[in-house]
């Protein structure tokens, strides 16, 4: 999980212990974010929280 800074870069990463795609997308919606979070299984895009997150718009 990638937090996203102000300016659109990566400001923090951390690791979020889940078993499933689903559990770690539900875990990732409730933590704070204030400018977004995007979720990452290795090279494998999940989600991004808002949907719409800094680093890429328009995904979903």
């Amino acid at each position: 999980m990638f937090r996203i800074g102000h300016d659109g870069t990566v400001g923090k990463a951390d690791i979020l212990d889940a078993d499933t795609d689903d559990e770690a997308k539900a875990m990732a919606a409730m933590l704070p974010n204030g400018h977004g979070i995007d979720l990452w299984e290795r090279a494998r895009y999940l989600a991004s929280y808002p949907s719409q997150s800094a680093l890429y718009p328009g995904r979903e």
